[in-house]
């Protein structure tokens, strides 16, 4: 049954006998009047009531969902840990074969089973790392991303978070480094819990696979040889530009080519588009706060630019909302613990999946090609 429309609502207010008690102590007058301000209320409350209550519902349900996906954070470190450990050959466990296996593991972390469940006191941990994150966006929120490019991070990349804490120790300059940074949230558990001593342990079982995954690929190798033949490129020089090596050009071409008018347009040009990005910033923080509710305190901070103000408040707005929903999803983790059920699937870099089960097995298939049996017994 649709609603009722302004006029049906102020003809039943002014006749229907069962407000008579409620309007009698007013003139008639007054009543027709407030009757008529109702009916237009209550119309809007309506109309545009539903489109508020779900945007209110799906705000809170984003910021469950947000603090969900960061709750296996804290199991991705674990992982990470227990590879270490694994590889060095401290512990076995019977669904640890190989070291694809942690990869496959990582895309489906909300089920882990070689880990034991999150405890408060790593809950507790996790929130002491939120509340004091210094870059709370790039740190927390959106963590599963390179600064480069934007790719999702590979958080068991054992080789490559290794070398990062080798030229860490070596004091490499930054030009002549590697490896990708860390997530922060690694570094703070180094530091609470002293496990950087594990990227120092010896890894003693990826050097057994390598046998088996030479011995696959050069199979493959062969096989592509024996059939019809592959015309070599052209020109073997690379055919994508690095972010540094674009950025090298461009100067040449401007300071070796092109006039200062140009290079003065284009000061102009990257001025204009940061005052653009500065302004596409402060519409989305005005947005994000919009969706906050009444009671949402919102603290500006005194400063010589308001925009950052206004950013300093909303990551901290940010960063107090994920705070108060983290023991929220914990509490419905331990919930489902308790009760034997999956935890459904978080948000987060899921095709590590497919790639290590294809790795898993062209590692069986190396070992059959050795003549040993298709099994990670070795």
């Amino acid at each position: 049954m649709p609603d009722p429309s302004h006029d049906e609502i102020k003809q039943d207010l002014l006749t229907n006998p069962r407000y008579a008690e409620l309007f009698a102590p007013y003139h008639p007058e007054a009543v027709a009047r407030f009757a008529g301000n109702y009916a237009s209320q209550k119309f809007e409350w309506q109309w545009r009531g539903p489109k508020a209550e779900y945007s209110q519902t799906e705000a809170l349900t984003q910021l469950s969902e947000a603090a969900y996906c960061r709750l296996w954070d804290i199991q991705r470190k674990k992982l990470f840990d227990l590879q270490c450990r694994w590889r060095a050959g401290e512990i076995t466990h019977p669904g640890l074969n190989c070291t694809f296996d942690f990869g496959a593991y990582d895309a489906a972390i909300e089920n882990c089973p070689v880990l034991p469940p999150i405890s408060p006191d790593e809950l507790a941990m996790y929130c002491d790392f939120v509340r004091q994150s210094q870059d709370f966006d790039a740190d927390v929120l959106d963590c599963y991303h390179t600064e480069a490019y934007g790719l999702p991070r590979d958080w068991q990349d054992y080789h490559d978070l290794r070398l990062h804490a080798q030229e860490e120790a070596a004091d490499l300059p930054d030009d002549e480094r590697r490896a990708g940074d860390p997530p922060a949230w690694y570094d703070f558990h180094n530091l609470r819990t002293g496990h950087a001593r594990l990227l120092a342990l010896p890894d003693l079982r990826g050097p057994l696979e390598q046998p088996y995954l030479q011995a696959y690929y050069a199979h493959r190798q062969a096989e592509r040889a024996a059939g019809p033949p592959v015309q070599p490129p052209a020109d073997a020089r690379p055919t994508f530009l690095t972010v540094a090596q674009q950025e090298a050009l461009e100067h040449a071409l401007l300071h070796q080519f092109e006039p200062p008018k140009l290079r003065r347009q284009r000061a102009a040009y990257l001025a204009e588009q940061a005052r653009e990005a500065a302004d596409e910033q402060v519409e989305a923080d005005f947005a994000y706060l919009k969706t906050l509710g009444p009671d949402e305190i919102v603290p500006l901070e005194a400063a010589a630019d308001w925009r950052a103000a206004l950013r300093q408040a909303v990551v901290e707005t940010r960063r107090h909302q994920l705070l108060a929903h983290l023991p929220q999803v914990y509490e419905a983790y331990l919930l489902r613990e308790a009760q034997g059920i999956s935890h459904p699937e978080a948000d987060g870099p899921q095709w590590r999946s497919t790639y290590a089960k294809g790795m898993r097995e062209s590692l069986l298939d190396g070992r059959e090609l050795l003549g040993q049996p298709r099994n990670f017994d070795f």
